[in-house]
């Protein structure tokens, strides 16, 4: 079913390694409640997310996908122009839900809309516009990133410099899985170790 409530991202590059583009859009994306992604082929990717989430712990700031994006889709166009579409039906399903609520809990309860009322749904609309706008600048981030081959969960750091730095023993630490840093930072800094001890 098609639908108007989609908003396309693109940039054309000169050359794409398109695996290399999913592996870090995956890695991008890891934490943001995605439901499930389908290869279509080649040059599509979809991202499925869900509409509702039983529990509490879904409803965080970074949450891209539960209630607001039922899917994207990456695109790799035969000109290296990468497109990432996001269909937000579900938010806007959402925000439409909210409103006749907060429209119809008076008329069936008969409660007078009085002007505190008003100002409260001015307050709730407000709040679920400046949600919608978020989530969508949010999409368009994770796009700019990937498209950048910056990965979020590194940071802006030098780590190859930074595990230059460690000692032996932090390093094993890091490879062992005994700090909270990215599997990423752990095969850089088995990297490290290797070098080391190919110096020696």
């Amino acid at each position: 079913m098609k639908t108007p409530f989609k908003i396309s991202f693109k940039k054309k590059t000169k050359n794409i390694n398109k695996e290399e583009f999913v592996r870090l859009f995956l890695i991008n994306s890891k934490g943001t409640l995605y439901d499930k992604i389908e290869r279509v082929n080649d040059r599509k990717i979809i991202i499925k997310g869900k509409f509702f989430s039983f529990n509490p712990l879904d409803n965080v700031p970074w949450n891209l996908w539960i209630g607001f994006a039922n899917k994207a889709e990456i695109d790799f166009t035969r000109d290296n122009t990468v497109i990432y579409t996001v269909d937000f039906t579900y938010g806007i399903i959402y925000f439409i839900a909210v409103i006749l609520f907060f429209l119809l809990n008076p008329m069936i309860f008969s409660i007078k809309i009085d002007y505190p009322y008003l100002i409260f749904l001015v307050v709730v609309f407000a709040v679920l516009f400046a949600n919608l706008i978020l989530k969508i600048l949010l999409h368009r981030g994770l796009f700019n990133k990937t498209i950048k081959l910056e990965n979020r969960l590194l940071g802006n750091y030098d780590w190859s410099e930074i595990l230059k730095n460690k000692t032996d023993k932090e390093l094993r630490n890091i490879i062992k899985g005994n700090t909270t840093l990215t599997e990423e930072i752990r095969k850089l800094a088995i990297i490290e170790l290797e070098k080391r001890r190919n110096n020696k």
